[in-house]
């Protein structure tokens, strides 16, 4: 997603090289991580770079574009550049919540309690939102990312991690508690483990405040004229719906956050 919006962000600003360097990024990246997930957003993506490679004659790219089985989009650079253009962000739902999964376990002659870190499950929210121009459909939207899987993907990287840590802590806590028995006797070990078990704790951080996943929308809207942008899902925070006039030629980024 960051190499796509550096495409849009220097192809509103008419820093057409730029753009084409961010695209083939993006495309790249999309196409090697999870191509059938991120079908729409290649296509996009594609029709994006191709636009303005042919404006700037770069026909080794649109070769390239042809070989890797995309073709030609509707409209042309030169045509979107006579109309106004809306680039539609959401930021769609809430990504994973991170909670402890406790198991007390015997350890040596006593006991003790192993909390690893764990998502847990919350409702997928839609990859896609319709977009409504004047009341009527006029677009919807490509999943760009899923910040989901990804809290999900590096949590599962961390846990070789983890577990080198907990053999570690528990040797500690273990050595611990057999010194206060020895030197204190059996209430002060047994006092001891029982504190082992309540501090232990997985470490809950989490993405809370991003959201599941990020969509993206080019919709192009006659140029200088007021035009009603809304989206179908109402379950969004701070309005949904807004009235915009774009000049001719220029870009307008919209950002919708939605609860699922």
């Amino acid at each position: 997603f960051p190499f796509l919006f550096s495409g849009l962000l220097y192809e509103a600003a008419g820093n057409w090289d730029s753009a084409i360097i961010e695209f083939r990024k993006a495309l790249k990246f999309y196409r090697k991580a999870m191509p059938d997930a991120f079908r729409d957003v290649i296509q996009l993506t594609a029709d994006s770079l191709w636009r303005i490679a042919e404006f700037r004659n770069r026909t080794e790219i649109i070769e390239e574009l042809v070989s890797s089985g995309f073709s030609k989009p509707t409209e042309d650079l030169r045509t979107l550049l006579a109309k106004g253009e809306i680039f539609m962000v959401v930021e769609g739902g809430q990504s994973p919540i991170k909670i402890p999964r406790d198991h007390v376990l015997q350890f040596g002659n006593g006991i003790t309690n192993v909390s690893f870190p764990a998502y847990q499950s919350v409702t997928r929210t839609n990859s896609s939102t319709k977009i409504l121009c004047d009341g009527s459909e006029c677009d919807r939207t490509a999943k760009a990312s899923d910040i989901g899987l990804l809290a999900e993907n590096a949590l599962e990287k961390r846990r070789i991690r983890d577990f080198a840590k907990l053999g570690a802590r528990l040797a500690v806590k273990a050595g611990a508690q057999a010194v206060v028995k020895k030197q204190f006797g059996e209430v002060a070990g047994l006092a001891m483990m029982l504190a082992n078990v309540a501090t232990e704790r997985a470490d809950t951080r989490s993405w809370t405040l991003l959201p599941e996943n990020l969509q993206i929308a080019r919709i192009p809207v006659k140029p200088d004229v007021p035009i009603k942008i809304s989206s179908a899902n109402p379950n969004t925070i701070q309005g949904n719906m807004w009235t915009v006039k774009v000049p001719r030629g220029k870009k307008k980024f919209i950002r919708l956050r939605t609860m699922y």
